[in-house]
């Protein structure tokens, strides 16, 4: 198929981009391959040929320079692109230019403004965009020198009758042919007052001559002598009438929007999504659409005036890629009473560092992690706007498990208290203010009432926290190990766990015991898991002089592998004051947990592993997070849930006509999407990623008040699955296998904190 002899010749892309583009697009529609530029991708061979030829054409156009700019592309579109992007910039960017530019243009006796005029209008034309005929004709009435005010008031006359937009350009035709035979005729001189007075007179006498036979005129329109059709004012009414009911009539709707909102219109948007770089907030219209509901009484200034935001939740919806759908969860969403719906793209980049927006060639791609997320196009019905392809679904639908989570995790200061396993308030807010982690954001005011569970768990003695100089370490070569637990064994048969504190970052890891003679495999597990993770070797252990520690097979492991074991003396436990504070510290917030959630205390163990993998991720004294350290990555925030929530998870086992849920509680964190649920009724802990919760923070201000319905989603695709053995998620929190003992009936108590039975080393500073 060789059409490119039929073909004009396109010319090589230099800084006339306009016409470049215009001649590339007419030569391949010519040769119907257009539609690979325009968002067709090409799936078998003889498709493939004509995207090929596409390139080809394009490819043959341009430098060297230009050519390998767009070598790395795989389709047209994205050569398209990535040459507007040099040439054009920003669209955006580019019609406030050109309209820029418009605005300043001035009358010269040359009469060249009017070329630049059509010019300007060419290029926002290109850009999608364009003048309006009445802007242009009052721009050019603006600039027009005194001596042309007589035709400044005949365009001002017939201004009143509504002309359409045809006529407005036939007058700017006209306006521009007296111009220039006004300037012809001052140049050539034949301009005289013998021929002035002429003029005059042969005017005078026409006009009798005219007023004369005006008497005997007809209008063909209402039947009166005296006047034409064109001058009849029956006629002239009828005809604004008509424009009116025209104009109202009319299902276009102005492109008019301030920074943010569009003014509502009478077309039916109401179920479209709109994308708007200026509007500081996602806003949907319809309270069905949103779960975790949270009402609030706050208000935006809009182009229409002030409106007035109902309240703020979850959307589930699904966003199209340009070849397919996937499903997501917006969260933070405004509910307003408008015929709109709006996806804030700068509250996405703002919360979202590696989000980027790429505009050009009359679509809009969000792209996430270098792929894309969402493909809009431009509005035909709103000028300025780009219609997102975006589709609200069920979220109860047990379909609706493949999500991404687009927006921060936004909840109000004691919903977030207890998602943080009880950590101080102060500390939240400063991690949402300097945006320290990923996924994090507060709203409303501080509703923070008086917390039982945080003076039940954490009320202690005056600290006595000893400054010290960190020495120059690398995370993972300095740490403190320390044994803690209780007396009575959990549900998986643990009674210790053995916690190790990174020096450097606070890092935290634990491993749970049975007994213990556990001490030295688990040790040996950590030193390996923090060369994986940190790529560093342990180089200094510290701690006290439990046996455990002091034992011969513990000695030859450390010194065959060149480790310095420095030891606390006995009865100072000051001097293994680090891991001290951070045992004290763990088993506080745990029996923060477990008091708050009502769950047995056989799960102390559950409940350890969860408050690990919080404080990992919380910033501590040093205004650091020991997660970002430690992993060198930006800790995301966004899984966090209240410790004991009650939830639903989707039941594998399913029979027909049964419940496809079963009654779980939340006990912890398995990596990033994977929760450790609690089954009451089988007493078993499982990993579970299909399953939603309900949070009902018990510390939230008696005046403060949330709907019944207050419910939080978290969606994944994987299925249920029974722990057995060891939690291996990124923090190295382990829980050991599964065991029948332990009492799951009743209140929990206040636990029991310290030391394990035998160890000397009684006292514990507070963290």
């Amino acid at each position: 198929m060789n059409h490119f002899a039929s073909v004009s010749p396109i010319p090589k892309l230099s800084k006339n981009w306009n016409l470049w583009y215009r001649s590339v697009e007419l030569t391949m529609r010519s040769l119907k391959i257009w539609k690979y530029c325009a968002g067709t991708l090409a799936d078998n061979p003889d498709e493939l040929a004509d995207s090929g030829r596409a390139m080809a054409i394009i490819l043959g156009t341009l430098s060297e320079e230009d050519g390998n700019l767009v070598m790395s592309c795989n389709n047209p579109e994205e050569m398209l692109d990535l040459l507007c992007g040099k040439y054009e910039g920003s669209r955006s960017a580019s019609i406030m230019a050109l309209k820029g530019e418009f605005h300043t243009i001035q009358f010269d006796d040359q009469l060249s403004f009017f070329g630049k005029i059509r010019e300007i209008n060419t290029k926002l034309m290109a850009l999608g965009s364009s003048l309006d005929e009445i802007d242009m004709c009052q721009r050019v009435l603006a600039i027009l020198p005194p001596e042309h005010q007589d035709i400044v008031g005949q365009v001002r006359v017939m201004s009143e009758f509504n002309m359409d937009n045809q006529e407005i350009e036939l007058k700017l035709v006209k306006i521009e042919s007296l111009l220039r035979q006004r300037v012809k005729d001052r140049e050539s001189g034949k301009s005289s007052v013998k021929q002035s007075n002429e003029s005059l007179d042969k005017s005078v006498t026409l006009a009798a001559t005219k007023s004369d036979r005006k008497k005997f005129i007809k209008c063909h329109y209402c039947h009166k002598l005296g006047h034409m059709k064109k001058s009849c004012y029956k006629w002239l009414k009828e005809k604004k009438s008509d424009n009116n009911n025209n104009e109202s009539n009319s299902k276009s709707v102005s492109g008019k929007t301030v920074l943010a909102i569009v003014k509502e219109s009478e077309m039916n948007i109401s179920n479209r999504f709109y994308g708007d770089s200026g509007a500081s907030s996602h806003i949907v219209n319809k309270r069905e659409w949103l779960d975790n509901f949270r009402p609030c009484n706050e208000s935006f200034d809009t182009a229409g005036g002030r409106i007035k935001i109902i309240g703020y939740g979850d959307l589930n919806c699904q966003f199209h890629t340009g070849t397919e759908w996937h499903d997501v969860l917006v969260r933070n969403v405004a509910l307003a009473n408008q015929n709109y719906n709006l996806i804030s793209i700068g509250q996405l980049e703002r919360i979202h560092e590696d989000l980027s927006v790429i505009i050009g060639s009359g679509k809009m791609k969000i792209m996430k992690d270098g792929k894309c997320l969402l493909t809009g196009y431009r509005s035909e019905e709103i000028n300025n706007l780009y219609h997102l392809p975006i589709r609200v679904v069920d979220s109860k639908s047990p379909s609706f498990m493949n999500v991404s989570l687009i927006s921060s995790s936004t909840a109000d200061l004691a919903l977030l208290h207890e998602r943080f396993c009880h950590v101080n308030k102060n500390t939240i807010i400063k991690m949402a203010k300097s945006r320290i982690v990923d996924g994090l954001s507060i709203i409303g005011s501080d509703n923070m009432g008086f917390c039982n569970a945080c003076n039940d768990g954490k009320l202690t003695d005056v600290s006595h926290r000893s400054s010290e100089k960190l020495s120059n370490i690398k995370p993972g070569q300095s740490i403190h190990i320390d044994i803690a637990g209780y007396t009575d064994q959990s549900l998986h048969g643990n009674k210790y766990y053995l916690i190790c504190v990174d020096e450097k970052t606070s890092y935290i890891k634990v491993e749970f015991l049975k007994n213990r003679d556990d001490v030295f495999n688990k040790f040996i597990k950590i030193v390996n898991q923090i060369k994986l993770e940190t790529g560093n070797n342990v180089l200094k252990i510290r701690s006290d002089r439990g046996s455990e520690f002091t034992s011969n097979k513990f000695r030859g492991y450390v010194d065959s592998h060149g480790i310095t074991h420095q030891f606390a003396c006995v009865g100072v436990s000051q001097q293994n004051g680090l891991a001290e504070r951070h045992v004290r510290n763990v088993n506080d917030h745990a029996t923060s947990i477990l008091v708050s959630s009502g769950l047995p205390k056989i799960l102390w163990d559950e409940a350890v592993n969860c408050s690990v993998y919080v404080l990992n991720r919380t910033m501590n004294y040093k205004n650091e997070v020991p997660y970002n350290n430690w992993f060198n990555k930006k800790a995301n925030v966004s899984n966090f849930i209240v410790f004991g929530s009650r939830g639903k998870a989707l039941n594998d086992e399913i029979r027909k006509f049964e419940s496809k849920t079963i009654d779980v509680y939340m006990v912890g964190y398995q990596g990033d999407h994977i929760y450790r649920c609690y089954l009451p009724n089988k007493r078993e802990v499982h990993l579970v990623s299909a399953v939603k919760f309900e949070e009902i923070p018990k510390c939230r201000s008696v005046a403060y008040s949330i709907p019944d319905d207050d419910m939080f989603s978290v969606q994944s695709t994987s299925g249920f699955t029974k722990v057995n053995g060891d939690n291996d998620d990124d923090d190295g929190n382990d829980d050991d296998d599964d065991g029948d003992d332990g009492d799951s009936n009743g209140v929990v108590d206040v636990l029991k904190r310290g030391r394990p039975l035998g160890s000397k080393n009684k006292t514990i500073i507070y963290y």
